[in-house]
C-alpha cells in the first residue's frame, strides 16, 4: 500500500482526523492526551492552522501511537557523492511546506 506524502497542513490534518477517528477517539481525548487544546486539533485537522508548533504535532503524532518518518523522494543518495547534500535540501523545503520552518 502507498501512501501519499503529507504536503501541506491540509494534508496533515486529514490524516490525523482520519488516524484519530479510526482509534474512536475524540479531538478532546486526543488533545488531553498530547497535552494541546482540543481547539488546536480541530484547527489542524480543518487545515486552518497554517503553522503548526513541531513539538505539538510530534505529541500527537505519539498520542496516535504512530510514526513521523521524513524520507527523500526517490531513491537515497549515496554517500560521499555531490549530490549527498540534497536529501537535507529536500527534507527543509519539505518542512518549509508544512509551515514547520
Amino acid at each position: 500500500m502507498t501512501t501519499r506524502p503529507i504536503l501541506t497542513i491540509g494534508d496533515l490534518g486529514v490524516r490525523l482526523a482520519a488516524a484519530r477517528q479510526s482509534r474512536g477517539l475524540t479531538q478532546a481525548a486526543l488533545a488531553e492526551r498530547a497535552r494541546v487544546s482540543r481547539q488546536w486539533v480541530s484547527a489542524v485537522e480543518s487545515g486552518r492552522r497554517m503553522g503548526v508548533e513541531f513539538a505539538s504535532v510530534l505529541r500527537v503524532v505519539a498520542a496516535l501511537d504512530l510514526r513521523l518518518e521524513l524520507r527523500a523522494p526517490g531513491p537515497p543518495a549515496v554517500v560521499g557523492t555531490a549530490d549527498a547534500d540534497e536529501p537535507e535540501h529536500e527534507v527543509e523545503s519539505y518542512l518549509h511546506e508544512l509551515g514547520v520552518l
